[in-house]
């Protein structure tokens, strides 16, 4: 009996916890050419042997990568910049540049032939 209350504790589950790598510092080199996330994995194994292995780093990586604001904002004041639009783009005649290949011109898209 005392060996069975030894082997089966009614405590909490003890986790191991192994230690993540500091993301924001494997994200910028994820971005350098010729590193990817196997490299990246083995340099974070080496330093800690305990780590996580190949899969939920990926996972863990994946997860954090999640959380990142996707949105590129260019912050400049009024009249600092002009940016292009394409379709004011004109010939010195004023006849409009010629659409790329595969695209609608406005007057077929508004139904007229």
């Amino acid at each position: 009996m005392a060996l069975e209350v030894r082997l089966i504790s009614s405590g909490p589950a003890r986790q191991a916890i192994r230690p993540l790598p500091d993301w924001a510092t494997v994200h910028a080199e994820h971005k350098q050419s010729g590193v990817n996330r196997q490299l990246l994995w083995l340099e974070c194994k080496a330093a800690h042997p305990d780590g996580y292995q190949y899969t939920q780093f990926c996972a863990h990586y994946t997860r954090w990568r999640a959380t990142l604001d996707p949105v590129l904002r260019q912050e400049y004041r009024a009249g600092e910049r002009v940016l292009p639009r394409a379709d004011l783009r004109r010939r010195a005649g004023g006849e409009p540049l010629p659409l790329r290949r595969g695209h609608l011109t406005p007057a077929f898209r508004a139904g007229k032939p």
